[in-house]
């Protein structure tokens, strides 16, 4: 009995082993995921560095009498209008309607003036927010994958957190250039620091598609019939069918600012018009969402002649809490400091789990340098850690280089991404990983400090210009590339050395 092995050690043992394999398969889509979602945090910025013609606009009171004048000469016949409003991070009013073939089309306007903006065609940092939860796999395969790789994640921080007894003392703990030990150390570390973001953000994640892969109960209670459940949790409420006169765009300002009277403190970030040429046309205004931290957004209902006939303030208990969890995760409602806190946390974990599949690697690299050739996994390690960087900056790039009024210009930049990171893998697969490391980084590094170059020689545009009239956001975006950009050369520069002096 006395050298038999405690059944506490051997429960950790085996979390340590599930913890490594729980890690190792999911964690290049997740490492993906994380890297791309915290991006997303700045989704609007980086639409607006993507569409650099739509600058000099400005919010402005008189944004929704111009919208609806622009949709009447635009769209008089359409069966929707939707008008989002401008705000501190989008200075300009985005139009949409949808015709009697579906399909939406979309304007930019000068809030100021209702004047059309003729940006260039682009999905901005839509591209990258859609990228984070269905990869843009086709149906949703990109879904399913990243819905099993969140609970890969949850099964791989319990388990962890299980396996290091020594969790706080980690936290102060790191050993530079030790080999494994550091790489285990900066594991640690970041795991430590972005633990309660990784277990917020994975469990919140998952509640996103819940009724993806959990539909029993929708199915069950609604009989299969998921719009009348889409419905229920919108909180449609009950619209008037009276005949109203013809809506107008003085009728629909004033709509506006009765919605917002009624809200303490709140301001409106969208209007939908129904059947706007009808007589029965309704007008709903929604809440801005930075308003609030729910998902479950507060609306008004109005007939055209200025009726309050419907309004939604929050659903019942199960509505409520999947509002608040969904929209901790997308963190609409944070301010400067606290979107970057979300956006430093992201990329800790984003650290975490690209230190953890290096360390998976290190441990099992064969001893001997003369060995058989490299583990798949650390060469998958390259094409995924150091790639899809490359592929966002040559996402990035590939806008600036593109002809602005190009046809088909949003196939392009996806082509550029896409391409871009299989001729990572490619050359991850080709060359020996250290070398493949170092050369990927310097690419990374160069595509970086080239992006934003071609928008210096516009005239009235590029990073000057932009610090000049004080556009923060562009300017922001910039020097995120260009600091992105000097880091990567650095560590490639560094590791060159390294690799010298070993040799």
């Amino acid at each position: 009995m006395a050298g038999r092995r405690p059944m506490k050690d051997g429960f950790r043992q085996t979390m340590a082993f599930l913890h490594s394999w729980a890690g190792l398969f999911p964690g290049w889509l997740l490492y993906a995921v994380f890297l791309s979602g915290s991006l997303t945090y700045y989704r609007q910025e980086i639409t607006l560095w993507m569409r650099p013609e739509l600058s000099g606009a400005a919010a402005d009171p008189q944004a929704a009498l111009h919208a609806i004048d622009r949709l009447q000469q635009a769209a008089p016949d359409a069966h929707l209008w939707r008008i989002d409003l401008p705000n501190a991070r989008n200075p300009v009013t985005e139009i949409l309607w949808k015709g009697e073939k579906g399909g939406f089309r979309s304007e930019y306007l000068d809030p100021r003036t209702g004047r059309r903006l003729r940006g260039r065609e682009t999905m901005g940092g839509d591209f990258l927010y859609y990228f984070h939860f269905d990869l843009h796999a086709p149906v949703r395969l990109g879904r399913w994958l990243v819905c099993f790789a969140a609970i890969a994640m949850l099964v791989a921080i319990i388990s962890g957190i299980i396996t290091h007894r020594r969790l706080f003392a980690d936290f102060f703990t790191f050993r530079p250039r030790k080999g494994q030990r550091s790489w285990l150390d900066a594991h640690n570390v970041a795991g430590v620091l972005a633990l309660p973001f990784c277990l917020m953000i994975s469990f919140t994640g998952l509640i996103t598609l819940a009724t993806m892969f959990m539909p029993w109960a929708i199915q069950r209670a609604y009989s299969g019939d998921a719009a009348a459940y889409a419905l229920d949790l919108k909180g449609q409420g009950v619209a008037s069918s009276a005949d109203a006169p013809a809506l107008t765009g003085p009728m629909v300002d004033h709509i506006v600012r009765s919605a917002e009277q009624m809200w303490p403190k709140g301001r409106a970030g969208r209007i939908l018009v129904d059947n706007p040429s009808s007589k029965h046309a309704t007008v709903t205004v929604e809440r801005r969402d930075s308003d609030s931290i729910s998902y479950d957004l507060v609306w008004l209902r109005f007939s055209a002649d200025g009726r309050l006939v419907a309004r939604h303030d929050g659903g019942g208990p199960a509505v409520t809490t999947h509002g608040w969890l969904y929209g901790l995760h997308l963190a609409r409602f944070s301010g400067g400091t606290l979107r970057f806190l979300f956006f430093l946390s992201g990329l800790l974990g984003t650290a975490m789990i690209a230190t953890g599949l290096i360390l998976w690697v290190v441990k099992r690299r064969p001893q001997n340098p003369a060995s058989p050739r490299p583990m798949a996994a650390e060469r998958a390690n390259v094409a995924v850690i150091a790639g899809l960087p490359i592929a966002i900056a040559a996402l990035m790039l590939a806008n600036r280089l593109l002809p602005a009024g190009m046809s088909g210009r949003i196939g392009w930049e996806a082509s550029a991404f896409f391409l871009s990171w299989i001729a990572a893998l490619v050359n991850a697969w080709m060359m020996p990983p250290q070398r493949a490391w170092i050369g990927q980084v310097r690419c990374l590094g160069l595509l970086c400090l080239a992006a934003p170059i071609p928008q210096m020689f516009v005239p009235e545009s590029g990073l000057f210009a932009w610090v000049r009239t004080d556009d923060m956001a562009r300017v922001c975006v910039d020097l995120a590339l260009l600091t992105t950009g000097l880091t990567a050369l650095a560590a490639a520069s560094m590791g060159g050395t390294r690799r010298k002096a070993e040799a």
